[in-house]
This record gives structure tokens, sequence and C-alpha cells, in this order.
């Protein structure tokens, strides 16, 4: 936030600039709740500048005045852009889409949208619009121009104008989302998460420019049977590897063991402070809710989840999957066990809370990421962990590096490897996955039993390392570090077959042949 502590005319250039928008009052916060709710398909600012002082007072003179007509201004230019926009899509139709397609007569424009507060999702979009450049498109990602500022409305359709992209791609939202765009445009929808938007969207439905792949075959067949999507096409689309980032690099020394990079959830939000006294429990907005209208007490509330922690803690990692949220019915069970034990009648609210408790899922998530780590480093196996989260755990506290930076940073860990795992808690055939294909190196994968995505579907279990558990994994560390033209071998075969499969510009044309198959092929 931008605060100024007086407005004068100086201000006038910001203020009428696409990228502020001021507000004036001793309580801007509920004029800016009002402010959004008035023009939910309006003007978004990026930056507010808030004046701590009453409307009458002496500093605030002509503040008012300005706004109104900078955000006058704004809706004008909003209004003729939208005419704009809609003077050249209008006139497309099906047989000229079909031309631009397949002609060759020009690179096709295509225009991905993100944004730089999602790092996974920012960085598959740079990665498939580099496959679409490597083809020949021009392409263009919508995204904040800084860390402190956002996209508004303004900015997007002032870009479509301008660049009249013959393809929009967006990661993980429909373009009902956003009606302001051109309906009769190519519109792609990757999804990368199931979020309640994508599982039961409240919008228009779809048509026929508008095109949903899914990175999970599991996750494309349950969208396929439910209503919204039921009459509309789903397709499967992997992560791609971006070739000219990750790639073997000659002459780097192998001077790690075992090379693990992930993110780990915060402590806190875990089931970790009843392990661990040093870390404070801090009750979550559900546990609150409960606590708040006596559900339960907070003795019995810490009750159950030591009972749980007895059960998760004394349960290898390939058991744990039988408690993850996506297996209902056996939380559910589990749930009712836990209340038993605790003495705690089952009534539908508490069942319903342990079986999707986010404390709990939180802690499976830690389980998986963690599990895997603690045996490598009490045998004293070289390994260095990347990401966030893992110093705030003492036992992961030697061989935490911090964040690894995504592109050239990571390739070059990757390379400096022996082996490198792949240890995502729900899918094996991950971004993380293709990376280290992508750069020659070594790969460990954990063998996942409800994998949204498996690894296996594109390389048979013989071709590729696996590990089960925290025990196998062991095993698994010692026999490759001991047998390096094995570990060699197999790694320079899954990087031929990851290039031919998984690089971006083969991930680019499926996308471009869908489009053609369904608008152009009777």
């Amino acid at each position: 936030m931008l605060i100024a502590s007086m407005c004068s005319h100086d201000m006038r250039p910001l203020l009428e600039s696409k990228r502020v928008l001021l507000f004036v009052g001793e309580d801007a916060s509920e004029t800016l709740a009002n402010y959004l709710k008035s023009h939910r398909q309006a003007i978004y600012p990026t930056h507010f500048v808030s004046l701590w002082y009453p409307d009458e007072h002496p500093a605030t003179h002509g503040c008012v005045k300005i706004i109104n007509d900078s955000t006058t201004k704004v809706s004008q230019k909003v209004d003729e852009l939208q005419k704009s926009i809609r003077s050249h899509y209008d006139r497309i139709e099906d047989n000229e889409w079909c031309n631009i397609y397949q002609s060759g007569k020009r690179p096709l424009r295509v225009l991905g949208c993100t944004s730089r507060f999602t790092s996974f999702l920012q960085y598959c979009m740079r990665d498939l619009l580099a496959g679409f450049k490597e083809m020949g498109h021009e392409t263009l990602m919508h995204i904040e121009e800084s860390d402190i500022s956002r996209a508004t409305l303004l900015d997007l359709l002032t870009t479509v104008d301008e660049f009249k992209p013959d393809l929009i791609i967006y990661i993980d939202h429909l373009r009902g989302e956003y009606p302001y765009l051109p309906k009769n445009v190519p519109f792609v929808n990757w999804i990368q998460d199931m979020l309640p938007s994508i599982i039961r969207p409240n919008l228009p439905a779809l048509g026929k420019y508008d095109f949903t792949f899914s990175f999970s075959k599991t996750w494309k067949n349950d969208l396929g049977r439910t209503a919204f999507y039921h009459s509309h096409p789903i397709y499967f689309l992997p992560v791609g590897i971006n070739t000219n980032t990750y790639r073997p690099l000659e002459n780097v020394k192998k001077s790690i063991d075992v090379l693990y990079v992930s993110h780990i959830v915060d402590p806190t939000l875990t089931l970790q402070p009843l392990r661990d006294m040093s870390v404070e429990f801090i009750p979550n907005e559900q546990e609150s809710d409960l606590l708040e209208n006596n559900v339960l007490s907070l003795e019995q509330l810490i009750l159950c989840y030591l009972f749980m922690i007895k059960v998760l803690d004394n349960t290898l990692m390939d058991d744990l999957e039988n408690y993850s949220p996506t297996s209902l019915a056996s939380r559910r069970a589990f749930a009712k066990r836990t209340l038993d034990r605790a003495q705690i009648p089952q009534t539908d609210e508490l069942v319903s809370y342990f079986s999707v408790a986010k404390r709990v899922n939180h802690d499976l998530h830690r389980a998986f990421k963690a599990r895997p780590i603690a045996p490598l480093l009490s045998s004293g196996v070289n390994i260095r962990v990347y990401g966030n989260n893992w110093e705030k755990y003492p036992e992961f506290e030697s061989v935490a590096s911090g964040p690894a930076k995504n592109g050239d940073e990571l390739n070059e860990l990757s390379n400096m490897a022996r082996i490198c795992l792949n240890n995502s808690p729900g899918t094996s055939l991950h971004m993380r996955a293709v990376e280290i294909m992508g750069s020659k190196s070594f790969m460990l994968s954990r063998n996942i039993r409800n994998d949204l995505s498996p690894i296996t579907d594109y390389f048979p279990e013989h071709e590729i390392a696996l590990f089960n558990n925290e025990i196998d994994i062991l095993e698994k560390v010692k026999f490759y570090l001991e047998n390096d033209e094995l570990r060699e071998k197999t790694a320079a075969k899954n990087h031929r077959r990851a290039l031919e499969l998984f690089g971006y510009s083969t991930i680019a044309s499926s996308i471009k042949q869908t489009i053609v198959e369904r608008l152009c092929i009777p």
C-alpha cells in the first residue's frame, strides 16, 4: 500500500494513471471494501493511497474530485477497449479460425495469463509459452509488473486489444470468470489444481471455443462425470520440460549424494506442536469455532489429536495414504475410532470435522514430505534439502538450505546430485520429475498408491527407480549410490524418453492440434 501524507496537483499524474486509486477518510478499509463490492466487474486498483484525515480536513481538499475524475476516465477507457475488442473478434468465424490455425501464413499469437504470486503456475505458464515460441509462434505473458502491484481489468483489456491473441491460456481459470473477454477466441483452461471454482463452477456453460485440459487423468475422468463438464470434452495434458532451462551441464562435479527440492508446511499448522513443545499450538479457524461453540473442550480436542498422532506416527508412508483427505470413507472410520478412544460421543459434527480437519491434512502433507528424509539423515547420507520452512523443524535444520530459485539455479543443483528425489504427495508425474529428467539427472521417485498422474504410465517400472516408504528408500539410496554405471545409464535413458514426451513444444503442439481437430475436422 502506498500512503500519501497530502493530496495535491502533484499527485494528479499518479492518480490518473491506471495503476493507482486513492481512498480518503479515516475508515479507508470500509471505503475499500465498499468500492470492491460495487466494482466487481470493473476497475480493480493495484495500489491504494490512503489519507488518514477526516473528509473536511484541509489536507483532503480536492482529492475526491481527482478520484472521481480519474475513475470516470478509466471506466470510459474500459468501455472503449471492450468495443474495440468486439469489433475485431466479432467478424471472425469458424472458417477463418481454421485458416489462422492451419494455413501457416503467419504465426499464432498466444497470450498466457498468470500471476507472479503463485510460483508454480507462473513458471508453468512461462515454460508453456516457451514451447509455443519454439514452434515459431508469437507469445506474450500477462502478469503483474512487480511484487507490489496487481493486474487490473484495464491492463488485461489493453493487452488483448493491442496483441489481438489467437489463443488465450489460463491455468485453473475458466472463461466464464472473465465475461469481458471475447467469447469466440479459443480459450484454454489447463487444470493444475482441483479448486472449488473448477469442481463446482457457478458459471455459464462451456462453449465450442472453450478447451479444458487436465494434468491428471484421474481428475479428467472425475470432472467428466460432473454436470458442468459432462457434455464437454476434457483432454489430458501433462506438465512438460523447458529444455532451454533444464538440461545436462558438462564439467559439473557430483558433490551431493541426495537432493530434495520441495516446500514443507509450517509446523504450527500441523500436529507438530503436540510432538514438540517448543512449537506453539495456536487454534486455527476450524478449531476456534468448535471451542467457541462448546462443541468440545480444548482438552478433548488435544486428546483426540494425540490419539491420531499415535496411529499416524506408527504407520509407514505407503499405508498413510489410507488416511489421506481423498480417502473419505477411511478418514470417517478413523475419526469414529478416535472419538471412541477419547470417550467422546460420535456426533455428525465431530465425525465430519475430524474427517476433513485441516490440521490433520497439513500433518499428512508434512509426513509425506519429511518421512523419506529422516532415515537418510540419520544414516549419514550427504543430503541437501531446499524449500520453505524446513529450517523450522529441528531435525532438518542442519540440511535446510532455503528455497532454490526455479530455473538455472535449480538445474545446476540437479546436475550436482547423484540422486534427485521426486516426492510430491499426490502425483509422481510432477513438474519436479520432468525437471530432473530434463537435466539428465538420476531420479528416485515415490511409488504413490493413489497416483493422480502416474509416471509409470510413460516409463515401465523396470526402467525407472521407485521407492515405497521410509524403510525402502534407505535401501534404494544405498544401492544406487554404489552403482554409478547403472545410475547414469538409467538417467540417460529416461532423459531421452522425457524429451520426446514432455518437451514443451510437444505440449504446445498437442494444444494446437486439439483446437484444430475440434474446430476444423468434421
